[in-house]
């Protein structure tokens, strides 16, 4: 039986950018790497392959990959995987402002207008967008130029203090 590390998440902030973060592991049970949560240099990153959630967490937790275990409304820990696959490299996915499609809008005041940006053809999961939104924070968005070097088509950044997201658009 293999004894695994487990960090109790006691910072409020961290315990809400954890479980922010969670909303965007996978719920399939064959992806197991897509299930978890990797810290590396104190980012908090999941991804379903569909959308990412990063979370810059404010207590020291070691890099690695971690099974989150949330407990009602008061208890967040993370249970360190010492074998296991590797998870999708992420680090690269965000790119630098400038090099964005899109001005900044306040994504409070701005959902209809995110989905009037959506190109014709392509979707949104306004569940993802629904997960994105539930931190109740103030969020910058850029939409990504589709491009080869980007993807096939315009990926939205969602960003804000401590706070990082992508969506990616379903072809329709």
């Amino acid at each position: 039986m293999q004894i695994k590390t487990a960090y109790e998440i006691t910072d409020a902030d961290d315990q809400r950018g954890i479980r922010w973060t969670a909303k965007a592991c996978s719920k399939l049970k064959q992806q197991i790497v897509l299930r978890k949560i990797q810290v590396l240099s104190g980012e908090a990153t999941a991804t379903d392959g569909r959308r990412l959630h990063r979370y810059y967490l404010e207590e020291v937790i070691p890099d690695g990959i971690y099974s989150p275990v949330i407990i009602g409304k008061r208890q967040v820990w993370l249970f360190r995987e010492e074998k296991g696959p590797q998870f999708p490299h992420t680090e690269n996915l965000f790119i630098d402002k400038p090099l964005l499609k899109k001005n900044v809008m306040e994504i409070n005041s701005a959902v209809a207008e995110l989905v009037r940006l959506t190109p014709e053809g392509i979707g949104i999961n306004i569940g993802y967008l629904s997960d994105i939104l539930s931190c109740h924070i103030l969020f910058e968005v850029w939409q990504v130029p589709e491009s080869p070097e980007y993807g096939a088509c315009g990926m939205f950044q969602f960003m804000s203090k401590g706070y990082q997201a992508i969506l990616m658009p379903m072809k329709l």
